[in-house]
């Protein structure tokens, strides 16, 4: 697949990679597929390469492939590229490390995974920025592939279930930067696009577990935002609003457990 031309070669090559999460990581499939992906990466064949990358990043964004992704180490491969700011490749590289960071295990770690370099996380925020304040409807990567923002927001959530990256991402004001994007581009983006939005909802869902970032959304209007999307949208995208609003919301936590006690005593 990575020898074809056509544009499909990624997404196709994306599903195979993500089938290898259900092969066992001595297996022979399994070390063909990183021989082929890695070397791809590494080639002096630019083409190849782009597409390798690109394919990487479509399966990173699969989350039930991430741990095999890890343990062929593409995280150590992509390590380089994220170093150099002025290559061509940084961004695609930072964005997979990203996306990949909730399932790079440290067992040193009190967190339970290693925390990702602050380069990383300040793409990742550029990237929401870029969504937020201009009308753009994906970013370019390498090759003429791109990024579309429910990649971006998946990154973001990925990051955030690692302390020291949360950290990182407040500093960077990740809860004001989220909901800057999700007023500024209601109707074109998340209103037009549920897995935009309920990748959304998820990140504030993560986020608000900390004291912190609840009250910054709350502070700045995040339960009356998130509340205009329960009109009509689906269950996917209702759990994530829902699990956002039981941590922000009390009014709303205790609603919903009338709702079900009533429900249990009804039955």
């Amino acid at each position: 697949l990575l020898n074809e031309k056509d544009s499909s070669a990624s997404s196709a090559s994306a599903i195979v990679l993500y089938l290898i999460s259900y092969i066992p990581n001595d297996s022979i499939v399994l070390q063909e597929a990183k021989k082929n992906i890695f070397n791809a990466i590494i080639s002096d064949n630019t083409e190849k390469r782009n597409l390798a990358l690109d394919c990487l990043m479509e399966t990173a964004a699969m989350e039930e492939a991430c741990p095999s992704l890890v343990s062929l180490g593409a995280q150590e491969l992509l390590t380089p590229y994220t170093e150099r700011r002025d290559s061509e490749t940084n961004f695609v590289a930072s964005l997979i490390q990203a996306l990949l960071s909730a399932s790079d295990v440290s067992s040193t770690s009190e967190t339970g995974t290693k925390a990702t370099s602050i380069s990383v996380i300040k793409r990742v925020i550029e990237a929401l920025n870029t969504f937020a304040n201009s009308k753009v409807s994906f970013i370019p990567t390498v090759g003429g592939y791109v990024a579309r923002c429910r990649t971006i927001l998946l990154a973001t959530r990925s990051l955030a279930t690692n302390e020291t990256n949360f950290k990182q991402l407040r500093a960077n004001n990740i809860e004001i930067v989220l909901l800057n994007l999700i007023k500024n581009r209601k109707d074109d983006i998340f209103l037009a696009n549920s897995a935009a939005l309920k990748e959304a909802s998820y990140v504030i869902w993560t986020l608000s577990f900390r004291e912190e970032s609840r009250d910054q959304f709350i502070s700045k209007g995040a339960i009356e935002l998130l509340k205009s999307f329960l009109i009509d949208c689906d269950e996917q995208v209702k759990r994530g609003i829902n699990g956002a609003l039981w941590n922000l919301d009390e009014h709303f936590g205790r609603k919903t457990n009338q709702i079900h006690n009533n429900n249990n005593n009804n039955s």
